[in-house]
């Protein structure tokens, strides 16, 4: 899947996970996840998670502004986002 949010970069750390068996796949790119090691994408790339393992992955996920980023641009996508959040579902504002 994609985000199409190119404002924000995602960072992954994997905290606890079978070596060799979890695997993060971004555009034409495969790395294997490994504990204690982080991995920063643009998940505006098609990007999946995998875990061929027969435990759970943990792993901490971190987003943040790109760094390209000006601080008005950071404020105006802040506010719009503020904004949206704070828009009524329409259907459950006509008690559908």
């Amino acid at each position: 899947h994609s985000d199409n949010q190119n404002y924000i970069l995602t960072l992954h750390l994997g905290l606890q996970l079978e070596h060799g068996k979890c695997s993060l796949h971004v555009g034409n790119r495969k790395r294997d996840w490994e504990e204690g090691q982080v991995m920063v994408f643009d998940t505006t790339f098609i990007h999946a998670a995998v875990n061929d393992s027969e435990r759970s992955r943990y792993v901490l996920v971190l987003r943040f502004w790109h760094p390209g980023l000006s601080p008005e641009e950071q404020y105006a996508l802040h506010l719009s986002h503020l904004l949206l959040a704070g828009t009524p579902d329409p259907e459950k504002a006509s008690g559908q």
